[in-house]
């Protein structure tokens, strides 16, 4: 390796050629040699004709630097030259092994793929420089020492990276570096631009040990924290980093009537340049308002751009009864006006006749001084307590006077109650007033603090039954029970010992009394806002997660996660973003916490900090190549010039001109003409992929195809071609029994011919696995990027109505009893559905294509990735944790699918077989 300036020679003992230049020259000028003076008398004979054909006596001067020219070129060319800006890239020095560093947190998720890009152009550089390197990503660190190694081989790891929905930890990534490190290397740090907390010490480590270079993006980073419910309104506070000014739209997502999701509402903000963030409005209906799952902004594909809501942001919906009032009052007396008063804030109250109100199926309901309820009205309301309900209740004069539960527990009171009421502090009492006892800590009401002045004066007291401590939430000082609940079922019955008005004591005067009916309210069936006290001595499990990408996923399993972890809140790779639940509760971790700041990264004076437009390098053998070529056929056309052989010199330059943008344009690679492939693929069994114009995808689609067709071969009797490479939009696809269709963002819309085209393909009988590659197991059901580009692609295709795999559906036992798909990640699929009592699995009875076989197979995982195989046959991807297990699943029903498409619906057919031999037999 020699480096000149900018310039890298891969080979340079090609370039000692270079000294045969002077060599060449003499040569040039002796070529061909003068002519020789001969007398021959009878040449006078031809004096005053002109000879149509001359030869020069010498080559003159242009043409031997023209052909010098070409002779530099084609010793240059294969002298491996490449060129590299005028920068400090460590990947041109092959002085030390190269790191390459990726934070790959969930604001590098949406340029996910032009980091990738830069890190490949790096480990071209270093490839030609033969620099041993390796690449990892800091939100993901491997538990072993990096690998430096051929960097064609790190390359190769770029496909199967990704990034995660959490910010990089830099403690542990410098405790890495410092542990499994060599002392020196040199870096390339691809950065997401986030200020965090460790970034700089990482870094003055870094260059300790050698060159570093900073890669960072250029654009606004915007994310969503933690939604708030306040005076009735949904809040979403919107962060940036306000490198630019910003419109942002944020849409609620929640599930409509039908269970769908859609959007229920949308808010706008304005950031202008500078400002850190704003905040968005959500005003809507409890009833709306309640189904919100999550909040997003639009366009932006990262965690960050989402806000999982939690229970902290709905609406309960309180039913409020107070039976029937014996005679008209003020409102003060009322016993249920100062229940209102406190739980109007935080939810919306229902009031009127029990029968309608419990219609409303409400979250808690109230009963201030009801003493009973008929029998019908006790037997639902039982019933909703059972299913989850709260019922909470006031004592008052009329329960005082009432023999309710007095030698038998009534089912709607938590404790058998004493006749009549317990008074003190009056004229004709003994006893003061009494205070509150401090909650005990399995009280839901532990931690409030009970003001001094807050004191009773009647009490209906509780029967001293054996079980009577464990049902005391709250009780007065001298120990009498002032709050006590029962458990029915999943629900649970609490009875205030005292009347909810301030007739028997000035609790509900009192913050204490807001507290108190707060923190039931929260505990309700509609789980819990604010985290519980135990929270951190509980075990929580993920219900749906956030995937970098922003896409919301179910979790099937995931071990138990620590409640420390949630009380923290902070996102990480043993707490990832999503919503998690533990005994009715549930908490919202988002990417970006109420408290996590979000700023631009400063790094230290004399930081080198490229942006991605910079170019990482040029192979400069192939320019050199076309030149040598074009200089040749230049050369070629001089000497038929000089030689009078081309009479016109525009033709001369016509011809020059082809020459060259033949060159430029001329496929080198020998491939097949279309004609040819079909033609090839008539004869053989050909799986083909569509182009999709992404170079990586395509190479993956073809290194997938050629591993599938690996296994086919050593594992059936299929012997398939090598893979195709087909245009819907050109080419004839009716000759490839199955098609793989990867999805990318950048996918040109299919053009009327194409549209036809397809449609033709696949009412012919032919398949199409349409893989959209974003791990969004629910389906259509959430919304990607990729699955987006699908539907536009598919707009004008004559597709069935699909759904997902069913159990026991003939694509799940073609070849292996299957029954997950995976590919590179975990999900699901999706067919065509089957009307009633169809056991092949298709609707698509159309001419041609009525072996009963679903067209279209859809789905997120990835397919061709777990399949890929190089020539050698080494994987090319690694996909996870699950490893050989999860690859070997992708082979079987990769073998499923191609059976599937190959030989119809065969093995359904063969469910019916006994009833076809009997009608043969008679």
């Amino acid at each position: 390796m020699l480096t000149v300036g900018s310039l890298i020679f891969a080979s340079p003992w090609v370039l000692l050629a270079l000294l045969l230049l002077p060599a060449i020259w003499l040569l040039l000028r002796s070529l061909p040699p003068p002519a020789r003076l001969q007398h021959f008398p009878p040449v006078m004979l031809l004096l005053g004709e002109r000879d149509k054909e001359t030869t020069r006596s010498t080559v003159p001067l242009w043409l031997r630097i023209l052909r010098l020219a070409l002779v530099f070129a084609i010793i240059t060319a294969f002298a491996g030259p490449s060129w590299t800006p005028d920068i400090r890239n460590p990947a041109q020095t092959g002085e030390r092994p190269l790191a390459i560093l990726l934070d790959g947190s969930w604001a590098s998720s949406q340029d996910w793929q032009e980091r990738t890009r830069k890190a490949g152009e790096i480990l071209d550089r270093a490839r030609v420089t033969g620099t041993p390197a390796s690449v990892s990503v800091l939100t993901a660190l491997p538990g072993q020492p990096p690998a430096f190694q051929d960097a064609a081989l790190a390359k190769l790891q770029l496909v199967s990276l990704e990034p995660n929905p959490w910010l990089a930890d830099y403690g542990q990534a410098m405790e890495w570096v410092e542990r499994d490190f060599p002392e020196e290397f040199d870096t390339i740090w691809i950065s997401d631009g986030l200020e965090s907390q460790g970034r700089t010490a990482l870094y003055e480590l870094l260059s300790q040990r050698g060159e570093v270079m900073v890669f960072e993006g250029g654009g606004d980073v915007l994310a969503l924290r933690p939604p708030q419910l306040a005076d009735g309104i949904l809040v979403v506070p919107v962060a940036g980093t306000g490198r630019g000014d910003a419109e942002v739209a944020i849409d609620a997502v929640g599930p409509d009537p039908a269970g769908s999701e859609t959007v229920l509402g949308t808010s706008s903000v304005s950031l202008a340049a500078g400002e850190s963030g704003g905040v968005a409005e959500f005003r809507m209906p409890a009833e709306l308002s309640n189904r919100v799952r999550r909040f997003e902004i639009r366009g932006v594909d990262t965690a960050g751009a989402v806000s999982v809501a939690g229970d902290s942001i709905l609406r309960r919906e309180i039913a409020i009864y107070e039976g029937r009032r014996t005679a008209e009052g003020p409102n003060l007396l009322s016993p249920a006006h100062y229940i209102r008063r406190a739980l109007q804030p935080f939810a919306d109250l229902v009031e009127g006749p029990l029968n309608d109100i419990m219609l409303a199926d409400p979250d808690v309901l109230v009963l201030a001084d009801v003493p009973s309820l008929p029998e019908v009205e006790t037997r639902d309301v039982l019933d909703w307590v059972t299913d989850g309900g709260l019922l909470v209740r006031f004592a008052g004069p009329r329960i005082a006077a009432s023999g309710i539960s007095r030698d038998v527990k009534d089912p709607l009171y938590p404790v058998r109650l004493r006749a009549g009421s317990r008074s003190f502090g009056g004229a004709v009492s003994w006893e003061k007033e009494k205070g509150l006892q401090e909650f005990a800590e399995v009280s839901p009401f532990f931690g409030l603090e009970i003001p001094d002045e807050v004191s009773v004066r009647t009490q209906v007291l509780a029967q001293s039954d054996s079980d009577l401590s464990k049902r005391v939430l709250a009780a007065l000082e001298d120990g009498t029970p002032l709050v006590t609940a029962e458990q029915i079922g999943s629900g649970n019955i609490v009875f205030f010992h005292v009347s909810a008005n301030a007739e028997w004591s000035n609790l509900p005067l009192s913050r204490l009394f807001l507290g108190m009916l707060e923190r039931l309210v929260l505990s309700s069936r509609s789980g819990l806002g604010k985290l519980p006290e135990d929270a951190e001595f509980r075990s929580w499990k993920a219900v749906s997660a956030v995937s970098s990408n922003g896409s919301i996923v179910a979790v099937d399993a995931i071990s138990e996660v620590p409640g420390r972890l949630i009380v923290e809140g902070l996102a990480s790779p043993d707490l990832p973003p999503g919503l998690y639940e533990s005994s009715g509760s549930r908490a919202a971790i988002n990417a970006v916490g109420s408290e996590l700041p979000l700023r631009t990264q400063s790094w230290p004076a004399g930081v080198l900090k490229i942006g991605f437009s910079v170019a990482a390098g040029m192979d400069l053998k192939g320019y050199l190549l076309v030149l040598a070529m074009a200089l040749l056929m230049l050369d070629m056309l001089a000497t038929l010039t000089l030689r009078g052989r081309v009479i016109r010199t525009g033709n001369a330059f016509a011809a020059l001109g082809a020459t060259v943008v033949f060159s430029l344009f001329a496929d080198q690679s020998g491939a097949e003409t279309s004609a040819e492939m079909a033609l090839s693929a008539a004869s053989n069994t050909t799986f083909a992929y569509v182009i999709t114009g992404d170079r990586e995808t395509d190479l993956m689609s073809v290194a997938g195809l050629r591993g599938l067709s690996a296994a086919l071969e050593i594992r059936t009797t299929v012997e398939p071609s090598p893979p195709a490479a087909v245009d819907p939009n050109t080419d004839e696809l009716a000759v490839y029994p199955f098609i793989y269709w990867p999805i990318t963002v950048g996918q040109e819309p299919l053009t009327e011919e194409g549209s036809l085209n397809v449609n033709r393909y696949l009412r012919s009988g032919g398949m199409i696995l349409f893989d959209t590659r974003d791990a969004a197991i629910g389906g259509f059901r959430f919304r990607t990027r990729p699955s987006e580009k699908l539907q536009q692609l598919t707009r004008n295709l004559d597709l069935p109505a699909l759904e997902p795999l069913p159990e026991g559906h003939v694509l799940s036992r073609t070849f292996y009893l299957i029954k997950q798909f995976p590919g590179r990640y975990q999900g699901g699929v999706w067919v065509e559905a089957r009307t009633e009592g169809d056991e092949s699995g298709s609707l698509f009875k159309v001419a041609g294509a009525d072996q009963g076989v679903s067209p279209v197979v859809i789905g997120g995982n990835d397919w061709a990735s777990a399949w890929a195989i190089d020539e050698n046959w080494r994987f090319l991807v690694n996909i996870g944790e699950a490893g050989q297990r999860q690859r070997e699943a992708a082979f079987r029903f990769g073998i499923n699918l191609v059976m599937y498409a190959l030989t119809g619906n065969y093995k359904s057919d063969q469910a019916h077989i006994e009833v076809l031999l009997d009608r043969l037999s008679h």
